[in-house]
């Protein structure tokens, strides 16, 4: 990997291929992650990315274009590839949520289409027909290579420190692993990266940048209440939260849960954040 320093810039070539200043990607955190955190990332240099999870087919296209409307920089949005097979059918296919969520980001052309979740095989030729990127995220080697042999331009090695949905592999191990399996397709590395030393750090590893979630969660672009911003910075390295078991409920508005990870609180406590 070429790595170019400058003045100003630490520059790799994923940032040549999605068009951005710092090799820094937004991660596209379900609820939180919204046009107004999107833009301000792509803005500032790095890859803001909108999370389809909550939204409606019509609610995420006009934060797509609202995002447009913000910054002409690029960004992504980020889809759970969830599945389904109904009895008797022989593959399963998407979600109907899912597949509006897939046709209104191939219908705007949005530059960067990411799998937070699943495979994006079946959609990657079309999403490559119209000039779009696809990067998905992985727990392990193998699922690395499915992605890389179903086209996808990036992955992800997403390590378990990393907030929600992750496996079980740690970060230091995985990242080193897919980086070389995968060479020279580009990798980025995920899961307790919060400041300037976790990013070179990934780099060392043989990632070509990082995937940041919660530490873009305290900030006041981020859609999150301001107790949960606050609680992320005021953790230590002991106070993040595994979950045990499947989420039977979704909890009252307010209700703070925090899937984040520990490391990053530690390091958002270096920024105070503004009282709302």
């Amino acid at each position: 990997m070429t790595l170019t320093v400058t003045g100003t810039a630490l520059h790799t070539p994923l940032c040549d291929l999605l068009g951005i200043r710092y090799p820094i990607c937004q991660a596209g955190m379900g609820y939180v992650a919204r046009s107004t955190l999107a833009a301000a990332v792509s803005a500032a240099g790095g890859l803001g990315v909108i999370a389809a999870a909550h939204s409606t087919a019509a609610e995420l296209r006009a934060e797509i274009r609202r995002v447009r409307d913000l910054t002409d920089r690029p960004f992504g949005v980020d889809i759970l590839f969830a599945t389904v097979r109904a009895s008797g059918e022989e593959a399963a296919r998407f979600t109907d949520r899912v597949k509006a969520s897939i046709d209104v980001t191939l219908e705007e052309r949005v530059p960067v289409l990411i799998a937070g979740l699943g495979n994006p095989g079946p959609v990657t030729a079309e999403a490559h027909r119209l000039g779009i990127t696809v990067m998905a995220l992985c727990g392990n080697v193998k699922q690395a290579r499915d992605h890389a042999a179903n086209g996808v331009d990036v992955v992800i090695a997403q390590g378990h420190e990393a907030g929600g949905h992750t496996g079980r592999i740690g970060g230091l191990v995985l990242v080193a692993a897919v980086a070389d399996a995968l060479a020279p397709r580009p990798v980025l590395a995920a899961g307790g990266i919060a400041d300037g030393r976790g990013l070179v750090a990934a780099l060392a590893l043989g990632a070509q940048g990082a995937w940041i979630g919660t530490r873009f969660i305290a900030t006041p672009e981020a859609h999150a209440h301001d107790n949960y911003k606050r609680k992320i910075v005021a953790i230590d390295e002991e106070g993040n939260v595994v979950p045990v078991g499947p989420v039977t409920a979704v909890p009252e508005p307010g209700t703070l849960l925090l899937f984040a990870s520990g490391l990053a609180g530690l390091f958002a406590s270096r920024r105070k954040l503004p009282v709302s």
